[in-house]
């Protein structure tokens, strides 16, 4: 298996960290050029409608366990751990469903951005970020790092390996894929 995406936060994921299946050449490594991508940082600010969208559209998609969306918003949504690459790991979420029941989810922060955001029409692109409450305003602010999974090789650390390190396409390749070695097809 060979993946790439557009650019990491400046550390690539291994699939064990993210799609929970470990695979010797899929490991963190560092890509430090990435930061010089167009696509490398973008900031998201959610409200609290949209945020309360995006937790119907999972935690209520049909309508037949209403979440109480008067409890403090501060608890509603948190990063619960990050991993060693600067990616989130588990998120915490917490919902209180209208028979006052306290429910507590910790999906993989790559779920988060790849299935539970989409669901409601928002984009956070990467499993990279950090994310603030604010308060004052009920909003959520999300600081992505990064365009994709981040497993395997860096589309934009590839070309600035090879523009700025002079790297070539299997020095590359070994860089993101360590342990593997490029051989002619028979």
């Amino acid at each position: 298996m060979t993946t790439y995406y557009s650019c990491s936060s400046g550390t690539t994921n291994s699939s064990a960290d993210i799609w929970g299946g470990s695979v010797p050449y899929l490991i963190s490594v560092e890509s430090k050029y990435d930061y010089l991508s167009p696509d490398y940082s973008r900031t998201v600010t959610l409200d609290r409608t949209q945020m309360i969208a995006l937790l119907n559209a999972t935690y209520d998609d049909d309508g037949t366990e209403p979440i109480n969306f008067s409890t403090d918003p501060a608890n509603w949504v948190n990063v619960g751990s990050i991993l060693s690459s600067g990616s989130v790991d588990r998120m915490k979420i917490v919902i209180t469903r209208k028979d006052g029941r306290v429910l507590t989810y910790t999906p993989k922060g790559y779920y988060f951005t790849s299935v539970i955001a989409p669901k409601a029409g928002i984009s956070l692109r990467s499993p990279a970020f950090t994310m603030t409450y604010n308060t004052a305003v009920q909003t959520w602010t999300f600081a992505i790092r990064g365009y994709g999974h981040g497993v395997g090789m860096s589309q934009w650390g590839a070309y600035y390996y090879a523009a700025k390190d002079g790297m070539n396409y299997s020095q590359i390749l070994a860089h993101y894929f360590p342990g593997t070695s490029l051989k002619p097809l028979s």
